[in-house]
């Protein structure tokens, strides 16, 4: 009896020691995708008044918002000089209160927002964009960029021929820009690994100018604003929890993945982000040693508790969720306990992870017993879907690369098919396209790695964002030079 009651109490310690500051995701709603042609939204809009969600910063004067207009619709989005064409559009229907306390530690009502739900529309594209738009009524939205919301009223319909005119082409800034998030190597010296270390590398191009590259340590993810994840550690005598957070580099908040419901110890290991969705491979145990990383899961990047999983369906709809099971159980076909296998089927156990130069997708099977070193694994092969991440082309396709590179294990190609990083065992090469798609004949930049180091991150900037992000990633790393 004692001893049990021992640990009852070292299990409530736990808790206690590891929930103190915690802050789980803040979207608690549906996540629609909109159909096609039907955003639910007027195309015109004009300016009404902006709100700063940190309060420590001042708004600049009205006179620089005042002429401010906005356009929506499928193929083009028009914010103030922001114009992005194909855009990807995800949306959630949100308490608002709720969503703007956990997300801003803002009141809405002191923006001016009233309603109790409000459907919140993430728009992104390939070129690094991300914003995120409130639709308030059918009159008014407010757009959120960099902490301030920027609120318009719906506009009178005007001429195609003005409409033309108001997203004409313009001469912008050439030249690219990756985020590139890697994965370490764990360190299996001692009686408990060490964590994956976390960094993002910066490599930016102006055309055929000179190539540059960063450093941060952690991830840097480009959302409506930026973000820094990282993984910490925390333990007592009994067990050792690795946690996600998410830390909101505008507001300071920093969102983090609940703790094991049981005393056991949890191994993180991050296998993809994006502005929409994060995948882990994790490791459950009663004990602290080293062992086989059992469950797979996805969850929204928003919702980091983990009892918030994705499921395929989420994803893919009823055809992935098809897809899912009949390669589940094609995989446990003729096996020993298949039937015991096929009745712990769960969708929610898949990641995404780099394949042959683009992103796929792996789940498992994980045999009924808890914590149970036993699974079964299989690859998908599912139709790509927007809001899953941004960009996934790749500049010659991947049969050519690693013809012309043999040791290649991976590689990632901006949007406009000029520049394309390749991937080895112990370096990125940096190579320039030619107008037809080929590698130059030799890497122009050659960036050694950390031991065997993974992508888990491209996020790519285009145009005038490319100066955007780099003015955060100064501020945040160093520059590496070869």
């Amino acid at each position: 009896m004692k001893n049990k009651l021992k640990v009852i109490t070292i299990f409530f310690l736990m808790i206690f020691a590891l929930t103190s500051c915690t802050m789980t995701g803040p979207d608690s709603g549906d996540i629609m995708a909109p159909q096609p042609g039907d955003l639910n939204l007027s195309r015109f809009w004009k300016y009404e008044s902006a709100y700063s969600l940190n309060t420590r910063e001042k708004l600049m004067a009205d006179e620089y918002y005042r002429n401010l207009t906005a356009y929506i619709d499928r193929n083009t989005v028009q914010i103030g000089g922001d114009r992005i064409k194909n855009p990807s559009f995800r949306v959630i229907r949100v308490k608002t209160y709720d969503y703007f306390l956990s997300r801003y530690r803002a009141v809405p009502e002191d923006a001016g927002i009233d309603s109790e739900y409000t459907d919140v529309y993430s728009i992104t594209d390939a070129g690094g964009y991300s914003s995120r738009l409130f639709r308030l009524s059918d009159d008014r939205i407010a757009v959120e960029r960099n902490n301030i919301l920027l609120f318009f009223t719906k506009a009178e319909e005007t001429a195609e021929e003005t409409v033309s005119e108001t997203v004409t082409e313009e001469e912008e800034p050439s030249g690219n820009g990756v985020l590139l998030g890697l994965r370490g190597e764990r360190d299996l010296s001692g009686a408990v690994t060490g964590p994956a270390p976390l960094r993002t590398l910066w490599i930016r191009t102006d055309g055929d100018g000179e190539i540059r590259v960063f450093e941060v340590e952690n991830i840097l993810l480009p959302r409506d604003t930026f973000y820094l994840l990282s993984i910490t550690r925390e333990e007592n005598i009994d067990v050792l929890v690795e946690t996600i957070n998410l830390q909101n580099l505008s507001s300071g908040e920093t969102a983090r993945e609940g703790i094991p419901k049981k005393l056991v110890s949890r191994f993180t290991d991050i296998t993809f982000i994006s502005d929409s969705y994060i995948s882990t491979s994790q490791r459950l145990a009663r004990m602290k040693s080293p062992g086989l990383f059992q469950y797979f899961s996805t969850r929204n990047t928003d919702r980091l508790a983990q009892d918030e999983l994705s499921a395929v369906g989420d994803l893919f709809g009823s055809e992935g969720s098809e897809i899912f099971r009949q390669n589940a159980e094609a995989s446990v076909t003729g096996f020993d306990y298949a039937s015991d296998y096929l009745g712990a089927i769960d969708e929610s156990a898949f990641i995404i992870v780099r394949q042959n130069g683009h992103w796929g997708y792996r789940g498992r099977i994980n045999y009924p017993q808890e914590y149970s070193d036993q699974f079964v694994e299989f690859s998908m092969t599912l139709k790509q879907s927007p809001g899953v991440f941004r960009y996934d082309g790749l500049t010659p396709q991947w049969p050519v690369i690693k013809e012309e590179v043999p040791e290649a294990s991976d590689a990632v190609s901006s949007p406009d098919g000029n520049l394309t990083i390749v991937k080895t065992q112990d370096n990125l090469q940096i190579y320039r396209t030619d107008s037809m798609g080929n590698l130059s004949p030799e890497p122009q930049l050659t960036i050694p790695l950390r031991g065997s180091e993974t992508i888990i991150m491209n996020e790519w900037s285009g145009k005038s964002y490319v100066e955007e992000w780099e003015s955060t990633v100064k501020k945040l790393g160093r520059e590496i030079k070869e």
